[in-house]
């Protein structure tokens, strides 16, 4: 991912600077070598969010899982692959295998597991997370890194938000060009999978997942006392 590895290295010096990014935790990130899931709150449509967390990284790759939009929003699709992104949007199986092994070889995999944003409604509200992030864990072996970001909903406000994936990114309506607000992205310390988690349990897996979301709350709560989750 050097396409990735050189554009980081313009894009974090002006994160650090326009959001006077403050980076917490950065102690329970894994070494070079070790797979790990990073699983954090959303709080931006447009992988604002995910460009400061690969910025509070700036020496680490990062493979966001993305929502591909394919004909709606080609440039998107195209900028996703190009940053070594995963593209899914539910027209073929989930990539479980493939997204396993680049853990195994020690990538390093950002995910939502909210798959969804907040309108300034409800900032800070985290949605339940999907069971995803729980089964690459358990697939994998890999660690998941409990990810909270505060200031980029403040930034960036969504006035509207689809609640599902699949409806349009027209449904979106948000301002456009983030504001510079003060950012805080803290790691938390690594949750390991169950070693008797069976990816093939649903209702396990939920469970697996509402502890990662629980711990993104505590750590969230450190900076915006407001925040909840739904269960």
């Amino acid at each position: 991912m050097d396409f990735q590895h050189d554009i980081m290295k313009l894009v974090a010096p002006f994160m650090r600077f326009y959001h006077r990014l403050d980076v917490k935790g950065a102690e329970n990130i894994p070494p070079h070598g070790t797979g790990f899931i990073i699983a954090a709150n959303h709080t931006n449509w447009f992988g604002w969010d995910a460009m400061l967390i690969s910025s509070a990284l700036p020496d680490r790759d990062i493979a966001w899982i993305s929502w591909s939009y394919e004909d709606e929003m080609p440039l998107w699709d195209g900028m996703v692959k190009a940053m070594g992104g995963i593209l899914y949007n539910g027209k073929r199986e989930f990539p479980y295998e493939e997204i396993s092994a680049r853990l195994r070889a020690g990538d390093v995999i950002g995910i939502f597991p909210e798959g969804n944003n907040n309108t300034v409604r409800d900032w800070y509200r985290l949605r339940k997370f999907l069971p995803g992030c729980a089964k690459i864990s358990a697939l994998s072996g890999a660690p998941v890194i409990p990810t909270a970001v505060a200031g980029i909903e403040e930034a960036s406000p969504i006035f509207k938000a689809k609640e599902h994936e699949k409806e349009p990114i027209s449904d979106i309506i948000a301002f456009p060009i983030p504001l510079p607000t003060k950012a805080t992205v803290h790691f938390g310390a690594p949750i390991l999978p169950s070693p008797d988690t069976n990816p093939g349990d649903k209702a396990r897996l939920y469970s697996e997942a509402e502890k990662i979301q629980l711990e993104v709350l505590s750590l969230l709560k450190r900076y915006r006392p407001n925040a909840r989750a739904d269960r």
